[in-house]
């Protein structure tokens, strides 16, 4: 068969690109195959159309920076200055260097100023035991660098001889040695240095006079006071000028209402409603929280219309009725991350309209960031403003509260008749029937 000049040529081309796309297949199979061949930054392949594509052929991970948790030795030399001859200035310079460790950087400042006067740096080489199991604990420590096996005493499955069980690897930043000295127990683990590392020490008595020790002119330490459960943080949020942020733990955000007692409220109708159930579960009343981020849930438990255990400050409060008693219900439980005080700062400043009631925030364990309203307001933008308008749920008011704690009062109380009812019924049957 005869072809044109024209036809020879296409044919010639696509003989050329399948043997390029062969070569190119091979080439790319033997760098997979072979460990040790130096691959370039580049691999130009040509595509069926003619295009050029550019694609790494090296893991960019193996070029990636080390970032270890390491101090300067200026920082080493002055933790291994004994206390009394520290000064100021080497002091300052160990509290900077220190402060990369993430463990360290949790404490409060104050906490970090009295580590760095009282801690001490160790060079443990590899295979060295730190801590003993069964020794008397009497030293705290920081990890800076390297790893550490925490191991205990156990027998073998099958020799059934004494062996020692890897229970976790502490990495660097991490601290350890805490829990035996909180509870006056000896050691419980045994941990290793795997590595050459790196730790700072502090001896019990430095770690009781800092954590669980008397402040300034004999008063309870700030964090303990703060960290306390059931510490009221602000008992009236129409009067707080501050947003307080959740860094760890829980906090309750409680209500007073006025006791409800069943049939005090009069109802259009004899019949309840059928889905009552369903709205007023075992778990409460959900009232929904003021920010919908799907995880936190407002409610009125059981225990909380009964007997909810709040601080004197709140259970000296009461309504001008003396005769009529007061309850507390929890409206919602903030957790990390969560705010407290975000409706009331946008009701103040215009952002919404709503209206909203005296809530009190109370300390479930948890360390709070106090952020001032009004600095908030002065340095927010235009963009976080429109956000907070779109995020921001207000509470409920509090003739809607009272509502709903009267509505589930009663429902409470017809559950418990009509199942007492149906019980008395029950045994008159039986009793009434011949055996």
């Amino acid at each position: 068969m005869k072809m044109t000049p024209k036809e020879a040529r296409w044919k010639f081309i696509r003989a050329v690109r399948m043997i390029i796309m062969q070569i190119t297949l091979n080439k790319g199979t033997a760098e997979v195959e072979e460990e040790d061949q130096v691959l370039s930054f580049n691999s130009h392949i040509e595509g069926v159309d003619g295009v050029t594509m550019e694609q790494l052929t090296f893991d960019k991970k193996y070029f990636r920076a080390k970032r270890e948790t390491r101090i300067t030795q200026d920082v080493k030399n002055v933790l291994s200055v004994e206390q009394e001859d520290r000064t100021h200035a080497q002091l300052q310079l160990a509290l900077h260097g220190l402060q990369s460790i993430s463990s360290f950087a949790e404490y409060p400042l104050h906490i970090q100023e009295k580590l760095v006067r009282v801690a001490f740096f160790y060079n443990i080489p590899a295979k060295r035991v730190i801590i003993r199991e069964g020794h008397n604990a009497e030293i705290f420590y920081f990890l800076i660098t390297g790893s550490a096996a925490v191991t205990c005493a156990d027998v073998d499955r099958v020799t059934k001889e004494p062996a020692a069980k890897v229970t976790q690897v502490l990495r660097k930043g991490e601290c350890f040695g805490e829990r035996e000295l909180l509870h006056n127990i000896k050691r419980t683990h045994t941990i290793t240095a795997e590595v050459p590392c790196e730790l700072i020490a502090i001896e019990m008595e430095d770690f009781f006079d800092m954590f669980m020790g008397e402040g300034d002119h004999g008063k309870e330490m700030e964090h303990l006071k703060f960290l306390r459960r059931g510490t009221v943080i602000t008992k009236d949020s129409n009067q707080s000028d501050w947003l307080y942020i959740v860094k760890s733990g829980s906090c309750q955000v409680i209500k007073e209402l006025s006791e409800a007692r069943p049939g005090q409220q009069r109802r259009s109708s004899t019949s309840l409603d059928p889905n009552m159930n369903e709205k007023f579960a075992p778990n409460g009343l959900n009232v929904g929280p003021k920010i919908d981020n799907r995880r936190r849930r407002s409610s009125v438990r059981e225990q909380d219309l009964n007997s909810l255990r709040v601080p004197s400050s709140l259970d000296d409060t009461r309504s001008q009725d003396g005769d009529k008693k007061v309850v507390f219900v929890q409206l919602d439980m903030l957790l990390p991350k969560d705010v407290f005080g975000l409706p009331f700062l946008c009701c103040d400043a215009g952002i919404i309209d709503a209206r909203q009631p005296s809530l009190s925030l109370v300390s479930r364990g948890a360390e709070v960031i106090m952020l001032n309203k009004r600095f908030f307001l002065e340095h927010a933008s235009q963009y976080v403003t429109r956000h907070l308008k779109e995020i921001v749920r207000p509470y409920p008011l509090q003739e809607t509260l009272q509502k709903h704690l009267q509505a589930h009062t009663d429902w409470q109380h017809y559950k418990q008749q009509t199942l007492s009812t149906v019980v008395t019924g029950t045994r008159r049957k039986s009793v009434s029937q011949p055996p």
